[in-house]
């Protein structure tokens, strides 16, 4: 995460030109609670705050201060699209995550395509490279961001496992992918420091 923070700053640079703020003016950002450890955060940035990748960071930033309000010390975000966000709380650093990695290239169509390139060494799973997931607990999704809300939203209620639709060697079969736990992954108060300096 902190090399991570590193490179933002290596690629933006010190500040951005973009004020970090609650709506105003139609420019900014508001919340939508959707229950005390998650909501989404609504963005309104200058097209050239698009262009200039500055949407991702300031989620981030939104996200961690709104967690720090509610007494949360970790957060994590996901890009829903180009103006929502949805933002996770955590009082711990740890998560529970699909724990496997999907071909870039199969993500950037229109719709994506959700096609297993790496298992990252997870120890127990029921995929195989190049599987391609068509559904993810029986929901048809555009995103990386809509999978990783379906999965906070699983783990809270402790389930283990996600159901998953995929496609492999032709057929269409169904498997329960297990979650995997994630110590120190997530952003936390030095992390909200560096996104703010951003903006600041």
């Amino acid at each position: 995460m902190r090399i991570l923070i590193a490179l933002m700053f290596i690629v933006i640079g010190c500040a951005s030109p973009i004020p970090f703020q609650k709506m105003n003016n139609g420019i900014g950002y508001e919340i939508e609670p959707k229950g005390p450890e998650t909501f989404a955060v609504k963005m309104s940035l200058p097209d050239s705050a698009r262009a200039n990748q500055y949407l991702d960071l300031y989620a981030a930033a939104a996200i961690g201060e709104e967690c720090k309000k509610r007494g949360y010390e970790y957060f994590d975000h996901a890009l829903v699209s180009s103006s929502l966000s949805e933002g996770f709380c955590y009082k711990e650093n740890r998560k529970r995550a699909l724990a496997i990695s999907f071909a870039r290239k199969n993500l950037e169509l229109q719709p994506a395509e959700f096609v297993v390139e790496d298992l990252n060494s997870k120890s127990k799973t029921a995929l195989k490279l190049n599987d391609k997931i068509t559904k993810f607990d029986g929901k048809v999704v555009q995103s990386m961001g809509e999978i990783k809300s379906m999965v906070f939203s699983i783990d809270k209620k402790n389930v283990s496992s996600i159901k998953l639709e995929l496609i492999r060697d032709g057929k269409v079969i169904t498997v329960d992918e297990p979650l995997a736990d994630f110590p120190g992954s997530l952003s936390d108060p030095k992390s909200l420091v560096a996104y703010r300096k951003l903006f600041d």
